[in-house]
Protein backbone atom coordinates (compact mmCIF):
# COMPACT_ATOMS: atom_id res chain seq x y z
CA UNK A 1 0.00 0.00 0.00
CA UNK A 2 1.34 3.53 -0.56
CA UNK A 3 1.14 5.19 2.40
CA UNK A 4 -0.08 8.88 2.95
CA UNK A 5 -1.14 10.62 6.22
CA UNK A 6 -4.42 11.54 4.33
CA UNK A 7 -4.82 8.06 3.25
CA UNK A 8 -3.99 6.57 6.64
CA UNK A 9 -7.05 8.39 8.62
CA UNK A 10 -9.28 7.72 5.92
CA UNK A 11 -8.76 3.68 7.26
CA UNK A 12 -12.05 2.38 9.07
CA UNK A 13 -12.57 -0.90 10.50
CA UNK A 14 -14.41 -3.99 9.01
CA UNK A 15 -15.39 -7.04 10.00
CA UNK A 16 -12.10 -8.53 10.86
CA UNK A 17 -8.50 -7.42 11.36
CA UNK A 18 -6.92 -5.63 8.41
CA UNK A 19 -3.22 -5.52 8.01
CA UNK A 20 -1.45 -2.53 5.51
CA UNK A 21 1.97 -2.61 4.77
CA UNK A 22 4.00 0.16 3.58
CA UNK A 23 5.69 -0.15 -0.33
CA UNK A 24 7.92 2.32 0.87
CA UNK A 25 9.33 0.75 3.72
CA UNK A 26 9.92 -2.98 4.23
CA UNK A 27 8.06 -4.56 7.07
CA UNK A 28 6.39 -1.60 8.18
CA UNK A 29 2.82 -2.22 8.83
CA UNK A 30 -0.69 -0.74 10.11
CA UNK A 31 -2.92 -2.99 11.78
CA UNK A 32 -6.47 -1.75 12.11
CA UNK A 33 -8.62 -3.33 14.57
CA UNK A 34 -12.22 -4.72 13.84
CA UNK A 35 -14.92 -2.12 13.77
CA UNK A 36 -16.05 -0.27 16.26
CA UNK A 37 -13.00 0.22 17.92
CA UNK A 38 -11.12 0.44 14.99
CA UNK A 39 -8.03 1.52 16.11
CA UNK A 40 -4.64 1.84 14.30
CA UNK A 41 -1.29 0.64 15.57
CA UNK A 42 2.07 0.66 13.56
CA UNK A 43 4.26 -2.62 13.75
CA UNK A 44 7.57 -3.89 11.55
CA UNK A 45 8.22 -7.58 11.24
CA UNK A 46 10.40 -9.11 9.46
CA UNK A 47 13.93 -11.13 9.81
CA UNK A 48 16.79 -10.58 11.90
CA UNK A 49 19.68 -12.72 11.73
CA UNK A 50 17.14 -15.72 10.70
CA UNK A 51 14.75 -15.20 13.25
CA UNK A 52 11.28 -13.81 12.16
CA UNK A 53 10.85 -10.94 14.54
CA UNK A 54 7.80 -8.77 15.26
CA UNK A 55 7.58 -5.25 17.06
CA UNK A 56 5.45 -2.76 17.89
CA UNK A 57 5.86 1.10 18.04
CA UNK A 58 2.47 1.95 18.90
CA UNK A 59 -0.90 3.60 17.74
CA UNK A 60 -1.75 5.98 15.10
CA UNK A 61 -2.04 8.88 15.00
CA UNK A 62 -0.26 9.53 17.93
CA UNK A 63 2.89 7.68 16.85
CA UNK A 64 2.82 9.76 12.84
CA UNK A 65 3.38 8.05 9.79
CA UNK A 66 7.09 10.15 9.44
CA UNK A 67 7.97 9.08 12.98
CA UNK A 68 6.95 5.34 12.11
CA UNK A 69 9.15 5.12 8.80
CA UNK A 70 12.11 6.71 10.55
CA UNK A 71 11.35 3.86 13.16
CA UNK A 72 11.36 1.56 10.92
CA UNK A 73 14.08 2.18 8.54
CA UNK A 74 16.22 2.15 11.88
CA UNK A 75 15.66 -1.25 12.56
CA UNK A 76 16.23 -2.06 8.60
CA UNK A 77 19.56 -0.31 8.78
CA UNK A 78 20.73 -2.43 11.95
CA UNK A 79 19.09 -5.44 10.48
CA UNK A 80 21.69 -5.11 8.03
CA UNK A 81 24.16 -5.76 10.66
CA UNK A 82 22.77 -8.48 11.96
CA UNK A 83 21.41 -6.72 15.28
CA UNK A 84 18.05 -6.35 16.59
CA UNK A 85 18.16 -2.54 18.06
CA UNK A 86 14.98 -2.66 19.45
CA UNK A 87 15.78 -5.72 21.43
CA UNK A 88 18.69 -3.89 22.35
CA UNK A 89 17.28 -0.61 23.82
CA UNK A 90 14.54 -2.74 25.75
CA UNK A 91 16.71 -5.01 27.38
CA UNK A 92 19.06 -2.12 28.13
CA UNK A 93 15.75 0.15 29.50
CA UNK A 94 15.34 -3.26 31.36
CA UNK A 95 18.58 -3.01 32.77
CA UNK A 96 18.21 0.33 33.63
CA UNK A 97 15.06 -0.29 35.76
CA UNK A 98 16.89 -3.33 37.47
CA UNK A 99 19.52 -1.21 38.60
CA UNK A 100 17.01 1.24 39.88
CA UNK A 101 15.00 -1.08 42.19
CA UNK A 102 18.97 -1.85 43.67
CA UNK A 103 18.34 0.71 46.51
CA UNK A 104 20.35 0.46 50.14
CA UNK A 105 16.86 -1.69 51.32
CA UNK A 106 17.61 -3.62 48.72
CA UNK A 107 21.17 -4.89 49.36
CA UNK A 108 20.42 -4.85 53.23
CA UNK A 109 17.63 -7.61 52.19
CA UNK A 110 19.91 -9.91 50.10
CA UNK A 111 22.79 -9.70 52.36
CA UNK A 112 20.46 -11.12 55.38
CA UNK A 113 18.59 -13.64 53.64
CA UNK A 114 21.85 -15.32 51.33
CA UNK A 115 25.06 -14.82 53.80
CA UNK A 116 23.37 -13.43 57.54
CA UNK A 117 20.74 -16.31 57.73
CA UNK A 118 23.50 -19.34 56.75
CA UNK A 119 26.00 -18.23 59.81
CA UNK A 120 24.18 -16.24 62.07
CA UNK A 121 21.67 -17.10 64.70
CA UNK A 122 18.33 -15.26 64.83
CA UNK A 123 19.08 -13.16 67.55
CA UNK A 124 22.14 -11.87 65.53
CA UNK A 125 19.94 -11.23 63.00
CA UNK A 126 17.37 -9.46 64.70
CA UNK A 127 19.95 -7.07 66.43
CA UNK A 128 21.53 -6.10 62.76
CA UNK A 129 18.19 -5.91 61.80
CA UNK A 130 17.57 -3.12 64.58
CA UNK A 131 20.89 -1.61 63.61
CA UNK A 132 20.00 -0.97 59.82
CA UNK A 133 16.09 0.44 61.12
CA UNK A 134 17.96 2.90 64.03
CA UNK A 135 21.26 3.89 61.99
CA UNK A 136 21.11 3.87 58.75
CA UNK A 137 17.82 3.12 56.99
CA UNK A 138 16.83 6.86 56.76
CA UNK A 139 20.53 7.49 55.21
CA UNK A 140 20.79 4.69 52.75
CA UNK A 141 17.43 2.63 52.47
CA UNK A 142 16.39 4.72 49.05
CA UNK A 143 19.59 5.53 47.64
CA UNK A 144 21.27 3.42 44.83
CA UNK A 145 24.00 1.36 46.26
CA UNK A 146 26.37 2.01 42.53
CA UNK A 147 25.89 6.07 44.24
CA UNK A 148 26.52 5.27 48.15
CA UNK A 149 30.46 6.90 48.42
CA UNK A 150 32.72 5.72 51.16
CA UNK A 151 31.55 10.04 52.27
CA UNK A 152 28.36 8.73 52.93
CA UNK A 153 29.19 5.87 55.04
CA UNK A 154 31.67 8.22 57.30
CA UNK A 155 29.42 11.01 57.44
CA UNK A 156 26.56 8.38 59.22
CA UNK A 157 29.61 6.90 61.32
CA UNK A 158 31.20 10.23 62.39
CA UNK A 159 27.57 11.42 63.53
CA UNK A 160 26.87 8.58 65.27
CA UNK A 161 30.32 8.62 67.36
CA UNK A 162 29.16 12.09 68.68
CA UNK A 163 26.74 10.21 71.12
CA UNK A 164 27.63 6.34 71.23
CA UNK A 165 31.17 6.16 70.18
CA UNK A 166 30.92 1.89 70.67
CA UNK A 167 28.47 1.59 68.58
CA UNK A 168 29.60 4.05 65.73
CA UNK A 169 32.51 0.94 66.07
CA UNK A 170 30.03 -1.66 65.74
CA UNK A 171 28.65 0.34 62.95
CA UNK A 172 31.81 0.59 61.30
CA UNK A 173 31.84 -3.65 61.84
CA UNK A 174 28.50 -3.71 59.88
CA UNK A 175 28.91 -1.72 57.04
CA UNK A 176 32.43 -3.73 56.78
CA UNK A 177 30.38 -7.01 56.42
CA UNK A 178 27.76 -6.20 54.49
CA UNK A 179 29.51 -4.16 51.48
CA UNK A 180 32.86 -6.61 51.21
CA UNK A 181 30.01 -9.82 50.82
CA UNK A 182 28.21 -7.49 48.56
CA UNK A 183 31.61 -6.56 46.41
CA UNK A 184 32.82 -10.46 46.61
CA UNK A 185 30.36 -13.61 46.77
CA UNK A 186 27.27 -11.53 46.45
CA UNK A 187 28.97 -9.24 43.23
CA UNK A 188 27.13 -11.06 40.47
CA UNK A 189 23.83 -9.76 41.99
CA UNK A 190 24.96 -6.21 43.18
CA UNK A 191 27.15 -5.36 40.28
CA UNK A 192 29.32 -3.51 42.80
CA UNK A 193 33.09 -3.41 41.92
CA UNK A 194 34.23 -1.27 45.03
CA UNK A 195 33.61 -1.41 48.77
CA UNK A 196 32.55 1.94 49.89
CA UNK A 197 33.04 0.78 53.43
CA UNK A 198 36.54 -0.38 52.94
CA UNK A 199 38.38 2.69 54.33
CA UNK A 200 35.82 3.05 57.34
CA UNK A 201 37.94 2.78 60.91
CA UNK A 202 36.67 2.59 64.01
CA UNK A 203 35.93 6.76 65.68
CA UNK A 204 35.16 4.70 69.42
CA UNK A 205 37.74 3.72 71.90
CA UNK A 206 36.94 -0.17 72.78
CA UNK A 207 37.59 -0.87 76.32
CA UNK A 208 37.34 -4.53 77.28
CA UNK A 209 35.26 -4.85 80.52
CA UNK A 210 37.16 -6.46 83.26
CA UNK A 211 33.98 -5.80 86.17
CA UNK A 212 34.32 -8.81 88.63
CA UNK A 213 31.70 -8.65 91.56
CA UNK A 214 33.16 -8.57 95.09
CA UNK A 215 31.91 -11.78 97.58
CA UNK A 216 30.21 -8.60 99.47
CA UNK A 217 28.63 -7.78 95.49
CA UNK A 218 27.60 -11.31 95.34
CA UNK A 219 25.97 -11.32 99.25
CA UNK A 220 24.37 -8.51 97.88
CA UNK A 221 22.86 -9.46 95.20
CA UNK A 222 21.83 -12.93 96.16
CA UNK A 223 20.22 -10.90 99.05
CA UNK A 224 18.07 -8.67 96.87
CA UNK A 225 17.07 -11.79 94.19
CA UNK A 226 15.62 -14.00 97.03
CA UNK A 227 13.65 -11.16 98.15
CA UNK A 228 11.87 -10.27 95.14
CA UNK A 229 8.67 -11.22 93.66
CA UNK A 230 9.56 -9.63 90.23
CA UNK A 231 9.11 -12.60 87.31
CA UNK A 232 12.59 -11.62 86.03
CA UNK A 233 14.22 -12.04 89.69
CA UNK A 234 14.83 -16.13 88.96
CA UNK A 235 15.80 -15.48 85.56
CA UNK A 236 19.48 -13.69 86.84
CA UNK A 237 19.69 -15.66 89.78
CA UNK A 238 20.38 -18.71 87.38
CA UNK A 239 22.56 -16.60 85.20
CA UNK A 240 24.87 -16.28 88.42
CA UNK A 241 24.58 -19.72 89.72
CA UNK A 242 25.48 -20.91 86.15
CA UNK A 243 27.51 -18.54 84.11
CA UNK A 244 25.24 -19.05 81.14
CA UNK A 245 24.53 -15.54 78.64
CA UNK A 246 21.20 -13.76 78.92
CA UNK A 247 19.35 -15.06 76.45
CA UNK A 248 20.60 -18.61 76.95
CA UNK A 249 18.96 -17.98 80.56
CA UNK A 250 15.59 -16.15 79.43
CA UNK A 251 14.98 -18.80 76.93
CA UNK A 252 15.17 -22.01 79.01
CA UNK A 253 12.55 -24.82 78.13
CA UNK A 254 11.15 -27.10 80.38
CA UNK A 255 12.12 -29.98 77.83
CA UNK A 256 15.77 -28.77 78.00
CA UNK A 257 15.79 -29.95 81.94
CA UNK A 258 16.27 -33.27 83.47
CA UNK A 259 15.58 -32.52 87.14
CA UNK A 260 15.79 -35.91 88.11
CA UNK A 261 19.09 -36.67 87.04
CA UNK A 262 20.10 -32.43 87.98
CA UNK A 263 21.13 -31.80 84.07
CA UNK A 264 20.50 -28.43 81.88
CA UNK A 265 21.09 -29.72 78.45
CA UNK A 266 21.54 -26.94 75.98
CA UNK A 267 20.70 -28.09 72.38
CA UNK A 268 22.98 -25.93 70.54
CA UNK A 269 21.83 -24.20 67.27
CA UNK A 270 19.94 -20.79 68.06
CA UNK A 271 20.57 -21.59 71.58
CA UNK A 272 23.84 -21.28 72.35
CA UNK A 273 26.57 -18.76 71.33
CA UNK A 274 28.51 -21.26 69.54
CA UNK A 275 25.99 -23.64 68.55
CA UNK A 276 27.15 -26.51 70.16
CA UNK A 277 25.04 -28.58 72.18
CA UNK A 278 25.99 -27.43 76.27
CA UNK A 279 25.31 -29.47 79.50
CA UNK A 280 25.49 -27.53 82.71
CA UNK A 281 25.22 -29.86 85.76
CA UNK A 282 22.79 -28.14 88.23
CA UNK A 283 23.65 -28.22 91.65
CA UNK A 284 21.04 -28.21 94.81
CA UNK A 285 20.02 -24.35 94.95
CA UNK A 286 19.50 -24.25 90.85
CA UNK A 287 17.32 -27.30 90.96
CA UNK A 288 15.23 -25.62 93.99
CA UNK A 289 14.82 -22.28 91.45
CA UNK A 290 13.62 -23.92 88.56
CA UNK A 291 11.11 -26.29 90.88
CA UNK A 292 9.84 -22.91 92.29
CA UNK A 293 8.63 -21.72 88.70
CA UNK A 294 4.97 -21.72 87.80
CA UNK A 295 4.29 -23.80 84.45
CA UNK A 296 2.01 -22.48 81.82
CA UNK A 297 -0.09 -24.51 80.03
CA UNK A 298 0.45 -23.64 76.72
CA UNK A 299 4.16 -23.03 76.33
CA UNK A 300 7.54 -25.04 77.43
CA UNK A 301 9.20 -22.13 78.77
CA UNK A 302 9.96 -21.20 82.07
CA UNK A 303 10.27 -17.63 82.20
CA UNK A 304 7.11 -17.11 80.35
CA UNK A 305 5.71 -14.09 79.68
CA UNK A 306 2.27 -13.47 81.76
CA UNK A 307 1.04 -11.52 78.73
CA UNK A 308 2.53 -13.77 75.85
CA UNK A 309 2.98 -17.37 77.28
CA UNK A 310 5.01 -17.90 73.86
CA UNK A 311 8.03 -15.39 74.56
CA UNK A 312 10.24 -15.08 77.48
CA UNK A 313 10.17 -12.56 79.99
CA UNK A 314 11.41 -8.99 79.19
CA UNK A 315 11.85 -5.99 81.09
CA UNK A 316 16.01 -7.41 82.35
CA UNK A 317 17.07 -3.96 81.45
CA UNK A 318 14.49 -2.19 83.73
CA UNK A 319 15.17 -4.79 86.45
CA UNK A 320 19.05 -5.08 86.33
CA UNK A 321 18.62 -0.84 87.39
CA UNK A 322 16.31 -1.78 90.29
CA UNK A 323 18.20 -4.44 91.78
CA UNK A 324 21.51 -2.27 91.20
CA UNK A 325 19.75 0.78 93.47
CA UNK A 326 18.80 -1.97 95.98
CA UNK A 327 22.34 -3.27 96.51
CA UNK A 328 23.42 0.47 96.31
CA UNK A 329 21.17 0.86 99.18
CA UNK A 330 22.47 -2.13 101.21
CA UNK A 331 26.39 -0.92 100.66
CA UNK A 332 25.53 2.33 101.80
CA UNK A 333 24.13 0.76 104.88
CA UNK A 334 27.40 -0.93 105.55
CA UNK A 335 29.83 2.15 104.82
CA UNK A 336 30.68 0.47 100.83
CA UNK A 337 30.79 1.47 97.60
CA UNK A 338 29.30 -0.18 94.73
CA UNK A 339 30.24 0.29 90.98
CA UNK A 340 27.74 -0.56 88.27
CA UNK A 341 27.89 -3.75 86.93
CA UNK A 342 26.27 -5.86 84.01
CA UNK A 343 24.45 -9.09 83.72
CA UNK A 344 27.63 -10.61 81.20
CA UNK A 345 29.73 -9.36 84.48
CA UNK A 346 28.15 -12.09 86.16
CA UNK A 347 29.65 -14.61 84.03
CA UNK A 348 33.10 -13.24 84.35
CA UNK A 349 32.63 -13.39 87.97
CA UNK A 350 31.88 -17.03 88.28
CA UNK A 351 34.67 -17.50 86.11
CA UNK A 352 37.64 -15.38 88.02
CA UNK A 353 36.06 -16.87 91.04
CA UNK A 354 36.68 -20.65 89.69
CA UNK A 355 39.51 -19.51 88.46
CA UNK A 356 41.18 -18.76 91.99
CA UNK A 357 39.69 -21.68 94.05
CA UNK A 358 43.48 -23.10 95.75
CA UNK A 359 44.15 -26.39 97.38
CA UNK A 360 45.88 -26.06 100.60
CA UNK A 361 49.05 -26.26 98.80
CA UNK A 362 48.13 -23.01 96.23
CA UNK A 363 47.20 -25.99 93.41
CA UNK A 364 44.13 -24.36 91.27
CA UNK A 365 40.93 -26.72 91.94
CA UNK A 366 39.38 -25.52 88.41
CA UNK A 367 41.78 -25.45 86.02
CA UNK A 368 41.38 -23.53 83.29
CA UNK A 369 40.01 -25.39 80.63
CA UNK A 370 37.36 -26.80 83.13
CA UNK A 371 36.23 -23.28 83.63
CA UNK A 372 36.23 -22.85 79.76
CA UNK A 373 34.23 -25.85 79.74
CA UNK A 374 31.51 -24.02 82.36
CA UNK A 375 31.37 -21.26 80.45
CA UNK A 376 30.69 -23.52 76.99
CA UNK A 377 33.69 -21.85 75.20
CA UNK A 378 35.99 -22.90 72.83
CA UNK A 379 38.79 -20.95 72.14
CA UNK A 380 40.68 -22.33 75.36
CA UNK A 381 43.74 -24.53 75.62
CA UNK A 382 41.84 -27.77 75.28
CA UNK A 383 39.29 -27.22 72.51
CA UNK A 384 41.08 -24.68 70.24
CA UNK A 385 43.05 -25.24 67.42
CA UNK A 386 43.86 -28.58 65.90
CA UNK A 387 43.14 -29.77 69.34
CA UNK A 388 39.57 -28.95 69.18
CA UNK A 389 39.03 -31.21 66.13
CA UNK A 390 39.70 -34.00 68.26
CA UNK A 391 38.88 -33.08 71.33
CA UNK A 392 35.42 -33.25 72.31
CA UNK A 393 35.10 -34.67 75.52
CA UNK A 394 32.39 -32.47 77.86
CA UNK A 395 34.47 -32.64 80.97
CA UNK A 396 31.14 -33.18 82.74
CA UNK A 397 32.46 -34.61 85.81
CA UNK A 398 35.39 -31.90 85.93
CA UNK A 399 32.04 -29.29 85.31
CA UNK A 400 29.96 -30.82 88.27
CA UNK A 401 33.15 -30.58 90.67
CA UNK A 402 33.79 -26.85 89.57
CA UNK A 403 30.09 -26.10 89.66
CA UNK A 404 30.12 -27.56 93.32
CA UNK A 405 32.79 -25.11 94.31
CA UNK A 406 31.25 -22.02 93.31
CA UNK A 407 27.64 -22.59 94.66
CA UNK A 408 29.56 -23.35 97.97
CA UNK A 409 31.23 -20.14 97.51
CA UNK A 410 27.85 -18.55 96.37
CA UNK A 411 26.23 -19.90 100.12
CA UNK A 412 29.18 -18.54 101.94
CA UNK A 413 28.88 -14.88 100.20
CA UNK A 414 24.95 -15.08 100.95
CA UNK A 415 26.11 -16.14 104.51
CA UNK A 416 28.59 -13.88 105.54
CA UNK A 417 26.49 -10.58 104.09
CA UNK A 418 22.79 -11.55 105.70
CA UNK A 419 23.87 -9.99 108.89
CA UNK A 420 25.64 -7.12 107.58
CA UNK A 421 22.62 -6.20 105.29
CA UNK A 422 19.78 -7.30 107.88
CA UNK A 423 21.24 -4.99 110.50
CA UNK A 424 21.84 -1.95 108.34
CA UNK A 425 18.12 -2.29 107.01
CA UNK A 426 16.83 -2.15 110.23
CA UNK A 427 15.34 -4.91 110.39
Amino acid sequence: MKMTVTRLASLKGSDKRQAFRDDAVPGLTLYVEPAPRATKTWYWRGRIAGAIVTHKLGRFPAHSYAAARQWALEIGTFRDLGRDIVAEREAEAAAKAERQKRTGQWLFELWLDQDCRQRNKRSTIASKRAMWERDLKARLAEMDIQAIEFETLDDIVIEKAKTAPTQANRLVAFLSRMFRWSTKQGRRQTGLTSNPAANLYKPGRERKRTRVLADYEIGYLLTVLESSNCVAAPAIQLILETGVRREEALGVRWSELNLASRDWTLPGGDRTKNGLIFVIPLMGRTVSLFSQQPRSNSSDLVFWSRAAPQRHVSGTTKFHAGIFCAMKVLAEADGRSLEWWTLHDLRRTMATKMSGFRDSRDRPLVPPHVVDACLNHVSGSAKAGVAGVYNHHQYYAEKKTAFRLWHAHLEKCAKDERPHSFAGNGR
